[in-house]
């Protein structure tokens, strides 16, 4: 429920527990496949071997697991994971010297399950690492080591990216600096009563989404004239005294503590009507602070709905493309950080940052329409998510690229990025039309380019190579869980 249900928890803590929720779904899948595959093998050898494999998964996921309980890092899943990678390296020896066709095709099979499903071992290692409140301290540390501009989270770097009228965080703040000032201005003229609560509704209600605004403003309205004539009436014929009305008022806000978090209405109920009463201890009249205060929230309730009006939009059309938009903009900074100048990148991660603003903007407007479609919503998170774990690699490459000038594989790595640009290529498509085709696992390429890089002459004192293939993996990985979660059923919604 934390992560799927209706009232799942937000925010990029969560966003992990979710990634990592997706990967041992489909480790589960790949141990439920391999079980029956080992039962199926008629070679005793590769039927051995294939046990280590699950046995290496199996010491994995126990301390993948504890790690999760202790809230630590997870070195013996890193150590378990060293022993998996050996077992794959027996598979290859196995698959080379076998002759019979059947045995070399079920081998074929079987190495490309353990590498699945070894990938998803090892993104789950990264994603326990940085799990949780202590996790995102270590993600933080190792976040502070960058250059400010590849800092993921640099405010200063997400605003500059931002002001731009292309960006929905940009336009829904000139949106509202309009109508706040609107709102300023007639108060001021007309030199309403209370007036100041007019902009301060606009500011509360005016919401990025016209369903957010509208259901915000009516449930304003209503909780704000619910409140007024309730506390009006207690005050004028039950609570006169001041002891009572303060009496009266520490139960409003017990009741607000309690149930904010429930019913945006109720809280305005109970809000309001502790208003009132502070109001009443300044000897202002229940009656009226309800008509100041009740005709100022209609008229910015109205306002906010009106402003929006003139500047709509409706997500459930819109948030295919806007995610489609940001993986196309990550793709290109990919390309930027290997293959273009200082000035090109820059622009490419700014361009990839006002993406993310985007979509995730879209995303929250979604989330904010009334019934919106559970599973265009589900599919929009996840891959959310998951394009985050693949810019995070890529900032990390942009990191240590330009010291790798003279890398013996610098092109291996190039050309394996454009395969990786084509598989990015395919998913913007899928996410555009829901009938284009999805792109084949790049894990075999991967695995063997990092096998490369691993050994290379041990010259690497700054362990820039072992960077690049981590990076390398990290995104391989993405790409592969993108794929797979367009796959599903429930992605095939409407072609946007």
């Amino acid at each position: 429920r934390l992560l799927h249900g209706a009232h799942r928890d937000r925010g990029d803590v969560m966003d992990i527990f979710r990634v990592l929720a997706e990967l041992l779904e489909r480790a589960r899948l790949e141990l439920l496949a391999l079980g029956d595959l080992r039962s199926a093998l008629g070679d005793r050898e590769c039927t051995a071997t294939v046990g280590r494999a699950l046995e290496y998964a199996a010491r994995a996921l126990d301390a993948l697991a504890s790690a999760l309980v202790r809230g630590a890092t997870a070195q013996a899943a890193k150590a378990a994971l060293e022993g998996f990678d050996a077992v794959q390296d027996a598979l290859r020896d196995l698959h080379a010297r076998s002759t019979e066709r059947r045995a070399q095709r079920q081998l074929m099979i079987v190495r490309a399950r353990i590498g699945r499903l070894g990938g998803q071992l090892r993104a789950a290692l990264r994603n326990v690492n940085i799990a949780g409140s202590r996790g995102d301290l270590r993600r933080s540390a190792i976040e502070e080591r960058l250059p400010r501009a590849l800092r993921p989270r640099s405010a200063l770097a997400i605003l500059r990216a931002n002001l731009d009228i292309a960006s929905t965080a940009f336009r829904h703040a000139l949106r509202c600096g309009v109508a706040l000032a609107l709102a300023v201005g007639v108060e001021r003229a007309l030199a309403v009563p209370h007036g100041y609560w007019i902009p301060m509704t606009i500011a509360i209600v005016l919401k990025p989404d016209f369903a957010g605004t509208f259901r915000v403003g009516t449930l304003r309205v209503a909780g704000t004239l619910a409140g007024l004539a309730l506390t009006t009436a207690l005050v004028h014929y039950a609570f006169g005294s001041e002891w009572e009305r303060l009496g009266l008022m520490a139960l409003l806000a017990i009741a607000f503590r309690l149930l904010a978090t429930m019913h945006y209405g109720i809280a305005v109920t109970v809000l309001t009507g502790m208003v009132v009463i502070l109001l009443s201890f300044h000897g202002l009249p229940p009656g009226p602070t309800m008509l100041a205060r009740g005709g100022a929230t209609v008229l910015g309730s109205a306002l906010a709905l009106v402003t929006y009006a003139l500047w709509p939009s409706w997500e459930t059309a819109r948030v295919r493309p806007a995610l489609a938009n940001m993986l196309a903009a990550y793709r290109e900074y990919m390309t930027s950080v290997l293959q273009g100048p200082q000035a090109a990148r820059a622009s490419a991660r700014s361009s990839a940052r006002s993406a993310r603003t985007t979509a995730q903007a879209s995303l929250d407007r979604l989330r904010g329409e009334p019934r919106p479609d559970a599973a265009l919503l589900a599919l929009a998170e996840d891959v959310f998510a998951n394009a985050n774990r693949f810019v995070r690699a890529c900032m990390a490459l942009e990191a240590v690229w330009p010291e790798a000038a003279s890398a013996p594989a610098r092109q291996r790595i190039v050309d394996f990025t454009h395969a990786l640009g084509h598989s990015l290529d395919l998913l913007v498509a899928r996410l555009r039309d829901a009938s284009a085709p999805l792109p084949a696992s790049l894990r075999e390429a991967e695995r063997a380019l990092t096998a490369e890089l691993a050994a290379m002459p041990a010259d690497d004192e700054d362990g820039l190579l072992a960077s690049i293939g981590e990076a390398l993996d990290r995104m391989t990985d993405t790409v592969d869980t993108l794929a797979w979660r367009l796959r599903q059923p429930d992605a095939r919604a409407r072609p946007a």
